[in-house]
């Protein structure tokens, strides 16, 4: 049973990591295709659909799914059912998504994270 499971694991792993292959070679493949053809691409909305789910996640929506992973992490750790690194893991998580913005932003040309100054 446990080497089907692993298996089963190891050909999941091979189809994303082929998949996101895939989609990057398409993605680069069609740039150029574009570029020649003298067109514009209108993503206005794909951009609303995808800053529609960045204020779900970063608004109440993911505040309450934060706060109710965190109570049910901590309550496995305190029962001792889960070990630091899972601990660790939903905090890491949970200060990607909410700090995501400002990363970006600092990585960004412009900066644009949080305000500077007091």
């Amino acid at each position: 049973m446990g080497i089907l499971k692993k298996k089963k694991r190891l050909l999941m792993k091979k189809l994303c990591s082929h998949g996101a292959m895939a989609s990057v070679i398409m993605l680069l493949a069609a740039k150029p295709v574009l570029a020649a053809a003298g067109t514009t691409v209108d993503l206005t909305g794909v951009t609303t659909f995808i800053t529609g789910i960045q204020t779900a996640v970063t608004g109440p929506i993911g505040k309450a799914a934060a706060i109710i992973a965190l109570a049910a992490t901590g309550f496995a750790f305190f029962t001792g059912r889960i070990n630091w690194m899972h601990l660790l893991a939903v905090l890491a998580g949970i200060l990607l998504i909410f700090g995501g913005t400002a990363i970006v932003g600092t990585l960004g040309a412009g900066g644009g994270g949080a305000p500077a100054g007091g």
